[in-house]
């Protein structure tokens, strides 16, 4: 008998039958899972925007989720409620948690990781959180839902619910992260446990499982977000509040302060640039040579059709036709949809890209 042949053998059966690869579950792609089944769907209210107020409530606890809730507050006023409702998550969870993290030796091992995960999504779908997407703020998330004297009831999605997860784990100074990719869905986003031994733990908030992030992603997809990723996406979030309320030139700011926390994602800097050359605003034309930089940089980093008609809109805006039209030709090559191909059409009239929608 070959001698590899006898030490694959040995090999094979010393190994647990659970570790073999022919049996190892797989995991699966984060993103992938169906929610509904373990949330069900919210349709109880519209979303909540209250134009001002006064605060009164002073947090027992702080952190990320306090923070996206003020940075919220300046657009679309968030109540003491909302802050005391994070304020009992973050006690309850901190309450479950610390017992299983004092289990594994204070490690992040990965079975703390999958049980810290688990607990905290069976606490948040108790106190009555549901799917619902979008839910475009935290504190659209932490709004009550149902009618007094009735069970509680809120709103969630992999956003919303993936900022408590890490308010919860800031307050326990535990290391969690949040991941954001592109599926077929949209938009989605998951979080990333980093462990003792140097790997991770990857946890869908919406399918409450563990799950891999899908292969072939492009480069600014799929990375650890860190505190400032997440902040420039809550200003993100936040432009588009104000855009609700016609405030375009605060929209463009906050689209600014998203881009310069968090550079690596060229969509803060697609929507400035289209925002600039598409919606009216007083002195919108200062930001004309931002929209045109900020269109080429999302551009560079993933070079689409709907990146390519962005930046052809701020080059017609800038005045720059006979750029704009060969960037639209290139986007139309890439994408031959009748939106590019009439837009090719209007640029080659010298006309640029106002009153367009998003």
């Amino acid at each position: 008998m070959p001698k590899l042949f006898v030490r694959l053998l040995v090999l094979a059966l010393l190994l647990p039958c659970g570790t073999r690869a022919d049996t190892a579950p797989a995991l699966p792609a984060c993103g992938s899972l169906d929610p509904i089944r373990l949330f069900g769907i919210g349709r109880e209210a519209p979303r909540r925007c209250a134009a001002g107020g006064e605060r009164h409530y002073a947090p027992r606890h702080g952190g990320l989720g306090y923070a996206l809730l003020d940075i919220e507050s300046a657009a679309c006023f968030v109540p003491d409620a909302s802050y005391a409702l994070l304020d009992e998550i973050v006690d309850e969870a901190a309450a479950a948690v610390r017992p299983l993290l004092a289990a594994s030796d204070g490690e992040i091992t990965r079975a703390f990781a999958l049980q810290a995960s688990r607990t905290i999504g069976d606490l948040l779908a108790a106190k009555g959180f549901r799917l619902h997407t979008p839910t475009v703020t935290l504190g659209d998330a932490l709004a009550a839902r149902s009618a007094p004297g009735t069970p509680a009831r809120h709103w969630m999605d992999c956003d919303t619910s993936g900022f408590i997860y890490l308010t919860i784990a800031e307050n326990l100074q535990l290391p969690l992260a949040l991941v954001e990719i592109t599926t077929a869905n949209g938009e989605h986003d998951y979080l990333r446990w980093t462990l003792a031994d140097g790997g991770r733990l990857e946890w869908d908030s919406n399918g409450r499982a563990a799950c891999v992030t899908p292969a072939g992603l492009p480069p600014f997809e799929g990375r650890t977000m860190t505190r400032d990723n997440v902040l420039g996406e809550v200003y993100a979030l936040r432009a588009h509040l104000y855009r609700q309320r016609g405030e375009t030139a605060a929209a463009a700011q906050d689209l600014l302060r998203a881009v310069a926390l968090y550079p690596e994602s060229p969509r803060a800097s697609n929507n400035f640039a289209w925002l600039v050359a598409t919606q009216p605003f007083a002195g919108r034309e200062r930001y004309f040579a931002a929209a045109v930089a900020e269109a080429t940089r999302a551009a560079g980093l993933q070079r689409s059709a709907t990146h390519l008609d962005t930046l052809a809109c701020a080059q017609a805006a800038q005045g720059d036709f006979a750029a704009a039209v060969a960037t639209e030709g290139e986007a139309v090559a890439l994408d031959d949809r009748k939106v590019y191909r009439e837009r090719l059409a209007r640029l080659r009239e010298r006309r640029d890209c106002t009153g367009a929608r998003d």
